[in-house]
């Protein structure tokens, strides 16, 4: 059995590419571990670190109040309980919305 010149040229071209793409996969893994975040820095919830608070409690009201938004109505301090209040209420949003 006789291999020609194509034959052995067609095994390493496949040999090549097989070495490209495990190279690409290397730098591509290389590339995502240097960017991965490192977000247990100081972290209070991890008790095997030194770092650790015990008194520290995940999701507490002091540590989450920064998602809450408070209302335009809230910031303003409008309070519908008067038809006086609800009439500057609605034409306060009718100007909100462009409506006159």
């Amino acid at each position: 059995m006789k291999i020609s010149s194509q034959q052995i040229d067609k095994g390493i071209l496949d040999e090549l590419r097989e070495i490209k793409k495990s190279l690409q996969d290397s730098e591509r893994r290389v590339v995502l571990e240097k960017m991965t975040p490192q977000q247990t820095t100081n972290s209070p919830y991890f008790p095997d670190r030194a770092y650790a608070n015990p008194l520290a409690v995940k999701d507490n009201p002091e540590e989450t109040s920064w998602k809450e938004v408070p209302t335009y109505e809230k910031t303003r301090e409008i309070e519908i309980d008067t038809s006086v209040q609800r009439a500057e209420f609605t034409s306060l949003n009718g100007k909100k919305l462009n409506i006159i």
